[in-house]
This record gives structure tokens, sequence and C-alpha cells, in this order.
């Protein structure tokens, strides 16, 4: 009766045992799928306290930019001399000094370091054309111009230089737009009024050219709907009024 006793007893132990070995399986293949999503371009969701840091990071790099165009200014730089080059925009700019005192990127004029975002920064569902070859970067556009915007008016006469992040993944977009309060309360991307044509990244010299026209971009920036190309969502911010 004892031995039967035992006997049942360690079967019941042994049961137990690989039922809480299974459930740790289960556990960690949960967990690995979990981190696997999240460190992958292609996942849509994104807590809402992860894309609050992203955007901030985005909109952190913008400002550090505006204020190297400003620093640069102040210094007796035009802004026809100033340009963007780093490792991952090659393009140069011949009005720009040699000497590196008129460069955002260098540590004789703006001091910046260049950043690469990565992936899970991206909405991997959405394609811009233009800016496919630079994505990951913070663009730099001179030939855009906005309505209500900088020296004139009525967004006729002059362009404004602006930040072009895209596209942008749709929760940290959102999180953008909580941070200006644009389109409360679900904070999705606005449509952009959007005129013209597309003109590849200016990263070298800020171009005064006129080609588009956006009406309802706010001054702090924000993240907007572009209908074009299929549609995309794209971080806009302004680096420079004109």
């Amino acid at each position: 009766m004892q031995s039967l006793k035992h006997y049942k007893r360690h079967y019941k132990e042994k049961g137990t045992a690989l039922f809480l070995i299974l459930i740790a399986v289960v556990l960690f293949a949960a967990i690995t799928y979990a981190v696997t999503q999240s460190n992958n371009g292609n996942a849509v969701s994104m807590s809402r306290e992860v894309a609050d840091t992203k955007a901030t990071e985005l909109v952190s790099y913008a400002n550090l930019i505006r204020d190297a165009i400003n620093k640069l200014l102040l210094r007796g730089c035009d802004e026809t001399e100033i340009t963007y080059q780093n490792m991952y925009f090659t393009h140069v700019n011949a009005s720009s000094p040699s000497d590196g005192r008129c460069h955002i990127f260098h540590p004789n004029g703006g001091g910046l370091t260049p950043r690469l975002f990565s992936d899970d920064y991206l909405d991997s569902t959405q394609v811009d054309p233009i800016y496919d070859n630079h994505r990951g970067e913070m663009g730099i556009n001179g030939r855009n111009r906005i309505q209500y915007m900088g020296t004139d008016s009525n967004g006729v006469a002059s362009t404004d230089v602006l930040g072009i992040f895209t596209p942008v993944h749709p929760e940290i977009c959102k999180a953008i737009n909580r941070r200006y309060n644009i389109n409360p309360p679900s904070y999705t991307p606005p449509t952009t009024g959007f005129y013209g044509t597309w003109i590849s990244n200016i990263i070298g010299t800020i171009d005064g050219g006129l080609r588009t026209t956006m009406s309802g971009l706010l001054k702090g920036g924000g993240c907007y709907f572009v209908n074009q190309y299929g549609g995309y969502t794209s971080y806009f911010v302004p680096l420079l009024e004109r």
C-alpha cells in the first residue's frame, strides 16, 4: 500500500514538472515573438510609451538642426553658404566655405553629429519614391513654400527650409501630433494641401526655387499624410522661415 502511494506521488510530481516545463516553453515563445516583432520594421504595433520616446528623438534632432542653422546665421554665414553635407548627405555645396564654418555637421560650424534612424521609426508599408534612398535620414529641403509662414503673408513669394522624415511609423506619427495637438482626439495625420512636384532631397544648398506649396502646416511641425505616389506619412518641421 505504501509503495502504491509512493508510485502515485512520484508520477503526480513528474506530471506537474512536465506541465511547468510546457508553460515555460510557451512563455519563452511568446516573449521571443514579441521581441522579434518589436525589432521588425514590418511591425505595425508599437506601444504608446515607445512611440512617444521615438517621437521625442525625432523632434529633438530636428530642433538641434534648427538651432545650428540659427547659430551659423548669427555667426555671419549666408543662407546660401550653409551646407548639410555629412557621411549620409554626399552633395557638396560649392558656395560653402572650405573651412567648415558654415557646415551644420562640422566641428568648425554647427558641430552636430549626423544620425541615421533605424527601420523601426519607419512605416515599411509606405514608399516615398523621392526619399526612398534616404530612408532613416532627416532630409533637408529648401524648395517648398509654406503658406502664411515667413516674410510673405500668402505663401506666394518665398520658400522655407524644411526637415523631412518619411515615411513615419503610424504610432510615432500620432505621437508627434500629440505633441503639437494636431487633429485631436485621434491625432491621425491630416492631409497636406500639396501642389506641384517633389524635388530631390536638397542637402547641399538651400535653394530658393519655387516648387511646392503646403497649407495647414503648423509652425512647430507635425506629421502629415501626403496624397501622392500612393500616399505616405511624413514628419515635416520648418527649420528656417523665409
